[in-house]
C-alpha cells in the first residue's frame, strides 16, 4: 500500500479513503455485494494495524474506517435483540449516510 500511495503517510491515508469511497458508493449502487466489501475493508485494515504496530502510525484514515466499521456492524446479529438482518439493519444505512455525505 505505501508504495502505491506514492510513500508518505499522508497519501497512504488518502489511498485508504479512496478505496472505501469506491466500496462504500458500489455497495450502496449494488455494484458489490456485502460479502466482497467485507472481506476487503477485513485485509485492508490488519494491513493497517500491522502498519501501525511497525512504523511511525501515519494519519489514520477516517473516512475508511467509518467503511470498515459499517461493514463490521452487518457481520453478526446481535443475540439480545429480536431476530433481524445485521446488514439491512447496520451496514445498508450507515453505508447511506456514508454515500450522502461524500
Amino acid at each position: 500500500m505505501l508504495a502505491w500511495s506514492g510513500g508518505s503517510g499522508q497519501a497512504q491515508a488518502h489511498l485508504y479513503d479512496q478505496i472505501a469511497t469506491q466500496l462504500a458508493v458500489g455497495y450502496h449502487e449494488k455494484r458489490y455485494s456485502f460479502e466482497f466489501c467485507d472481506e476487503i475493508v477485513n485485509h485492508l485494515y490488519d494491513i493497517m494495524i500491522v502498519q501501525q504496530a511497525r512504523n511511525a502510525p501515519p494519519p489514520w484514515p477516517k473516512l475508511f474506517f467509518r467503511v470498515f466499521e459499517a461493514f463490521d456492524a452487518g457481520e453478526f446479529a446481535r443475540p439480545h435483540l429480536p431476530p433481524h438482518d445485521p446488514v439491512k439493519t447496520y451496514t445498508d444505512p450507515e453505508i447511506a449516510e456514508i454515500v450522502g455525505e461524500l
